[in-house]
């Protein structure tokens, strides 16, 4: 059976948009977007992400009761993984923004070059197992970013591109060079997560 062009397309974009939707809920991520209100596609805030919903100004938490402790004087809730958060979809999301990035800074035949094929194919349709790695560096919670930045690190080994989030900063390397983690203990500070 053959398919027309605009079915490679929608299959194509529903497959980024599972990456970006399992992006969305790390559990570093999704609780930012919410509690601050920042607008999704619609350019209105989310009405639900993870275990957030927003109604209006007001935000409620679905949790069961035996995810909380309460004290005298805090409450804490540790909340699981929502449902949607993939953690191989997740990694596959980080090198496809990562590798739009670089099409974008460097042009799209740059891209295409021979040497970024194994990586085109990981975004698209990893093998069975297949886990590129990434760094972490996170942040206390109280030291947010304001905004979503991406940055090609030209002294990094490999093809190296820093996504700085909310809470942190991911590292991942485009080539795949297996240098990553090593580059990594290096030039990244100390209780950086080798993922």
């Amino acid at each position: 059976m053959r398919c027309s062009l605009s079915t490679h397309v929608g299959a194509a974009a529903r497959a980024a948009g599972q990456l970006e939707t399992a992006f969305l809920h790390h559990n570093r991520i999704w609780p930012i977007l919410i509690m601050a209100g920042i607008p999704g596609k619609k350019g209105r805030p989310r009405k639900r992400l993870g275990h957030f919903n927003r109604e209006r100004n007001r935000i409620w938490v679905d949790v069961h009761p035996s995810n909380m402790t309460i004290t005298e004087t805090s409450l804490h809730v540790q909340l699981p993984d929502p449902a949607e958060y993939d953690e191989l979809k997740f990694r596959r999301g980080l090198y496809h923004m990562a590798f739009n990035y670089l099409a974008w800074k460097k042009g799209v035949d740059y891209s295409l070059r021979s040497e970024f094929d194994d990586v085109r194919r990981y975004i698209r349709c990893a093998k069975r197992g297949e886990v590129w790695p990434y760094a972490q560096v996170q942040f206390p919670d109280d030291s947010g970013n304001k905004k979503l930045r991406l940055t090609l690190l030209e002294d990094a080994p490999g093809c190296v591109v820093r996504f700085i989030s909310f809470l942190d900063e991911f590292y991942v390397d485009l080539l795949g060079s297996g240098k990553l983690h090593s580059w990594a203990r290096q030039a990244l500070p100390d209780g950086t997560g080798l993922l």
